[in-house]
Formats: C-alpha cells, structure tokens, sequence
C-alpha cells in the first residue's frame, strides 16, 4: 500500500490539472497562533533594534499585544516608546502618551493592532528564518534623561493563516499535510470543503493534493 500511494497521488493531481474540479477555494485550514515573548527583556537607555528570528510562513491576519512597564529612576511613562515591524512589511509604533500613561508606577495595556497584517514571504523549497524588528526607547523630548525601567508580563500573539497546502500548519509542506486534511474531510469538517461546489465532498481531495503538488508560494 505504502509503494502504491505517490502513483494514486500523482494520478489525482493529474486529473486535477486536466480541470476536473475547479479552482475557487472556499475555506482555509485552521489557523495557528505564535507568540513573541517580551517579558523581562533588558531595555537599552536610548533605545536600540532588537533582532528576533522565527521561521513562521502564511499571512498574518492579527497582531494582540500586551505591554507592561514599571519605571524606574527619573523615567516618566509618557515618554515609554514601543516599536515592532515584521516581514509582512507592516510596523506599528504606539508611546506611552497614546496609551495614557502618565508619571512613574506601573502601567499596562492591552491591544490589537492590524499593521502586520499580510504574507509573511520566504524563500521556495523549505521553511526559513525570517526576521522580526522591535525597537524600545524613550521619546525625543525626553532626552537626555535615559529610559530606564522594567519590562513586566508583555507579548505579541500573532494569528497567521497557514496556506492551503500547509494544512496541519507547520510551516511546510509534507505527507503530513495530506494525513491531516483527511481526517478534517473524513470528519465532515467545513473547513475541508476547498472546492467551491458546497458541501464536503471527493472533489475536495482532488483539490487539495493538486494544491500539495503545487507547494506554497510563501514557502
């Protein structure tokens, strides 16, 4: 059985390009969440890049961020300033004043912002590291006085949608990818139903071990 399967694969995937199902998807596997820990990170008096590598692939559609600081020294919170870009090409920047912050103690918030949202791209073939930029620093009409304080309970949770032929979400494409479709179309799960005619159905595989060949763009 096992030698058999790529000959009945390649054969669905052939009568997949000879137009036997058609091409509008209509659902996504599930989608995954990741998160960037920033608790306790050590903050730099004036600021400075943070470089984080990660080897997520698929399109971002949220970014929830928590920030918790407490000041410390002659630091006022108004000044706090907090910067992140990602591959996507997407950057948000928000300071202590758009927060309320005000003085020196302890502050939180909680947001969602949408700025990273897109396609996280890296190279054909194989997952690969990607970069993720953050930059911590006080604002300009607080200088010279240095940021000085402590980072508390922060994150960054991003939910990223894989593609299609990354079914399980594991940011690459392989015989697992197929298993776990199976078994979302086995289980009459919505989200199996990729070929657009309604309802789960066998057309569905014929879809998706077309797009499995294909591979992911973003990949």
């Amino acid at each position: 059985m096992r030698n058999t399967l790529p000959i009945f694969l390649s054969a669905l995937a052939f009568a997949c390009a000879l137009g036997c199902v058609p091409c509008v998807l209509r659902a996504q596997p599930r989608p995954v969440h990741e998160e960037l820990a920033l608790t306790a990170l050590p903050l730099l008096p004036y600021g400075g890049e943070y470089l984080i590598g990660a080897t997520w692939a698929g399109t971002i559609t949220s970014a929830e961020v928590r920030l918790a600081f407490t000041t410390a020294g002659d630091f006022q919170a108004q000044h706090f300033v907090f910067e992140f870009a990602g591959p996507t090409g997407g950057v948000f920047v928000r300071g202590g004043a758009d927060l309320n912050w005000s003085g020196q103690g302890t502050f939180a918030a909680e947001f969602v912002s949408e700025s990273l949202n897109g396609e996280i791209v890296t190279p054909q073939g194989a997952p690969a590291l990607n970069y993720w930029f953050m930059n911590i620093a006080p604002a300009a009409e607080s200088l010279p006085v240095p940021l000085e304080g402590e980072l508390g309970t922060s994150h960054i949770r991003l939910t990223i949608q894989p593609c299609l032929a990354d079914w399980d979400g594991s940011y690459a494409t392989d015989v697992r990818d197929i298993f776990a479709f199976l078994a979302d179309w086995f289980a009459d799960e919505p989200n199996a139903d990729i070929d657009g005619f309604g309802g789960v159905g066998v057309g569905d595989i014929f879809r998706f071990l077309s797009l499995w060949f294909a591979g992911c763009s973003a990949f």
